[in-house]
């Protein structure tokens, strides 16, 4: 009995053998469903002891025949459970920045970058900086911190999902239906972290017509690009320390 199992792998390994010279293919491994890449992606953000990354995101919108693009940009650095700095670039020419020491969050003006206050907290930080930084401030600390606003992980209903390369690696590509558009999803194949994410919103305020008389029609077409990702980094205690002019 005990060579039971030995004969039982060279049968196994004697078909897998006449398979490849015939020709016959063999079942695929099971591929995961959306739901269940959007689980394995929240699990590998959870398991992160620091983070360290950049966020380029690049927005077309248009609204009554006026159409603009915005580049903006954030770098994010993190160490759990809670200290958090993000700095970069707003849609106009300014830049912003907040930092959490874990108990205590800062955040620079939105009319002033020179000038630091007191925030109430690292998530009304996250959402003053939102929609000036096009997201960028938004994304990764939002998932990293479990924040209420901004955590596609949690709010995304996945709908179906293929395979896309990614600055050459394999990456699921999972399309999402939001609250306010279609989302997609490109999440690293290996790591199970966000290398990319594309944004589609339209919407029509009715009644609403621009200064030249066009439809008050809102569109936007915004990409998030993840790069520069470093996995559980070693982060100087200094980088979330109260900043020196708050």
């Amino acid at each position: 009995m005990s060579r039971l199992p030995f004969i039982q792998s060279g049968a196994v390994g004697l078909i897998l053998s006449l398979a490849g010279t015939l020709g016959i293919a063999l079942p695929a491994k099971a591929e995961l469903t959306g739901a269940q890449i959007l689980t394995r992606c929240k699990q590998a953000y959870d398991s992160l002891k620091s983070y360290s990354g950049t966020t380029q995101v690049v927005t077309k919108s248009s609204m009554g025949g006026m159409n603009n693009t915005y580049n903006t940009k954030a770098t994010v650095q993190f160490v759990r459970p809670g200290k958090i700095r993000v700095e970069g670039t707003m849609m106009t020419e300014g830049r912003f920045a907040f930092v959490s020491d874990g108990k205590k969050t800062w955040q620079t003006s939105v009319l002033s970058p020179e000038k630091w206050d007191v925030a109430p907290s690292t998530e009304m930080a996250i959402g003053a900086f939102t929609g000036v930084s096009m997201n960028a401030a938004t994304t990764i600390p939002a998932i990293l911190l479990h924040a209420v606003w901004g955590d596609y992980l949690a709010v995304l209903q996945p709908s179906q999902v293929t395979h896309e390369k990614v600055n050459g690696q394999d990456a699921f590509k999972v399309k999402t239906k939001g609250m306010l558009g279609d989302v997609t999803l490109w999440i690293d194949a290996k790591t199970f972290l966000l290398v990319k994410l594309r944004q589609i919103m339209s919407m029509n305020m009715e009644g609403a017509t621009t200064p030249k008389g066009q439809s008050g029609k809102v569109g936007m077409d915004s990409v998030q690009t993840f790069t520069q990702i470093r996995v559980n980094p070693a982060i100087p205690a200094s980088v979330f320390a109260r900043p020196p002019k708050a």
